[in-house]
């Protein structure tokens, strides 16, 4: 999603560190969406879209 947004300007990296840490998790909003109606606002894509936009990290 990432080279979609920024083609070109995204390097990947591949972290083979093994981690049983956050690197390993996904949200799963099964449950939200089930007890709570809950549906995300922003896509994946629009959400880096922003970041990448907003964060003064991403910016050259």
């Amino acid at each position: 999603a990432v080279t979609e947004i920024v083609p070109g300007k995204a390097e990947v990296i591949y972290n083979p560190r093994v981690s049983g840490g956050v690197s390993k998790m996904c949200a799963d909003l099964t449950l939200a969406k089930k007890k709570l109606g809950y549906q995300p606002s922003v896509s994946l894509e629009e959400g880096l879209r922003l970041t990448l936009e907003k964060d003064p990290r991403f910016t050259e």
